[in-house]
């Protein structure tokens, strides 16, 4: 599978994400450690995100994914 490894701030500007989904290509974001923006990446479907609290990433997406989140 073929895949990238952005700065999630990269995929911010419009069409990038999309592009790369569109295209079947993996999007794995790093180094986000800002809740927020996981919310927003876990929305978008990025298959992967690279952050230095995986406990609290995992966290709030179970959250998101059950309704709930911070």
């Amino acid at each position: 599978m073929e895949a990238v490894h952005p700065f999630y701030l990269n995929l911010m500007a419009p069409g990038v994400l999309s592009g790369f989904q569109q295209r079947g290509i993996a999007v794995r974001a790093w180094t986000v450690n800002d809740p927020a923006v996981w919310r927003q990446l876990f929305a978008a479907q990025v298959d992967v995100i690279i952050t230095d609290d995986p406990a609290r990433a995992l966290a709030e997406r179970a959250g998101q994914l059950h309704g709930g989140g911070s």
